[in-house]
């Protein structure tokens, strides 16, 4: 990432007083700006952040009783009442270390993951510009945070970026030709004219005209469609490949319907778990 145009930096605080409204935190922190508004804004964002990072578990002193609780904040249970607090503590550190740790929205986390992802995503034809528009997050933030100027990002950012991948690739990305070739030439040994698959790729000639090294992302998927299309009808495609192509057509569409009934969040965490241990 090289190419990373330089990063504008943050504006002073009187043009970003003039670029966010008030109640807003941004104006609260970048446009210094301390009416009431500004400052509920700051307060209920801390406030947020704060519950987000509280544990459930809790330890409540009887003082009538002299002994101690360990009850759920949340939902009212109580696991324990004992006469010694240090047990008392004991106990609520254990039932909380059992649970998953928490993961705020708002916590600030290194962006060492986020620069992988971004490296990876233009190896495979993602560029800034597309994560940008498929995230939400500015390309300014983006290009701050892979020149360094950014070290620290929100969690809720970087589950955004990191959520991104190959299947957002914009149509006209150019990938590597060979897998697509190798799909071509599988036709055309079965006989398949290059004419024919030329106009069925939507050519106005036929003539199959695609260049060896790269090709764009939407040819790409038209071979694709069009081969697994020819070897559900034809029987030497079905006996020669047919078993590989069902069983990375099945294979995507269980990994389609297990994506699809994920929350997002754990579609983000996976993926950066496998980048740190790449």
């Amino acid at each position: 990432m090289s190419n990373v145009r330089p990063s504008a930096p943050l504006p002073d605080h009187k043009a970003a007083a003039q670029r966010y409204a008030h109640g807003t935190r941004a104006r609260y922190q970048l446009g210094r700006c301390r009416c009431f508004s500004c400052r509920v804004a700051n307060a209920n964002y801390e406030t947020q952040r704060q519950a987000e990072r509280r544990r459930p578990w809790r330890v409540h002193h009887v003082a009538n009783g002299s002994f101690w609780i360990v009850r759920n904040r949340e939902t009212g249970e109580i696991a324990l009442r004992a006469a010694s607090r240090a047990r008392a503590f004991r106990c609520r550190d254990r039932l909380n270390a059992s649970l998953e740790p928490p993961r705020p929205a708002n916590q600030l986390i290194d962006t060492k993951a986020v620069i992988r992802h971004c490296v990876w995503l233009k190896t495979v034809g993602v560029g800034l510009r597309t994560v940008s528009v498929r995230s939400g997050v500015s390309r300014g933030v983006l290009c701050r945070i892979l020149s360094g100027d950014i070290r620290k990002t929100r969690r809720g950012t970087a589950d955004k970026i990191l959520a991104i991948g190959p299947s957002d690739r914009p149509g006209a990305a150019f990938i590597d030709a060979a897998e697509t070739w190798r799909l071509l030439e599988d036709l055309i040994a079965l006989g398949y004219r290059r004419g024919w698959i030329a106009q069925q790729l939507g050519a106005r000639r036929p003539a199959l005209q695609l260049r060896r090294d790269r090709i764009t992302v939407t040819t790409a998927r038209k071979v694709r469609r069009l081969y697994l299309e020819i070897s559900r009808r034809d029987a030497r495609l079905q006996k020669r490949f047919g078993n590989k192509v069902a069983g990375e057509q099945s294979t995507r569409e269980r990994v389609a319907t297990t994506l699809r009934s994920m929350p997002m969040d754990e579609i983000a965490r996976g993926l950066a778990r496998l980048l740190q241990t790449k």
